[in-house]
């Protein structure tokens, strides 16, 4: 299979694209790129926020909350009630 149109393609997407921005395509490299990266620190400020937020409400709620203790529980060895389903004749 003869690969060679997948440049001349190239080149007419290009040369079009080119033509409907009126600028340079480099310009337009380095607007995506300034895009990218204003993304990347968006949403990696955003996930930050989010953990201190989760941080700061389970320091909360365990305040409100404290654990008790001197409850006994029951010991997982201990017998507990089986149920059987009764046979119908």
């Amino acid at each position: 299979m003869n690969g060679k149109f997948i440049g001349t393609n190239l080149k007419i997407i290009l040369k079009y694209l080119k033509y409907s921005l009126g600028v340079d395509i480099s310009v337009v490299g380095i607007c995506l790129i300034l895009v990218g990266c204003s993304l990347i620190l968006s949403i990696s400020s955003t996930i930050l926020l989010i953990v201190i937020i989760n941080i700061q409400l389970k320091k909360n709620m365990d305040a409100k909350n404290p654990p008790v203790t001197g409850i006994n529980e029951i010991p997982a060895n201990y017998p507990q009630q089986i149920f059987v389903e009764p046979k119908y004749q």
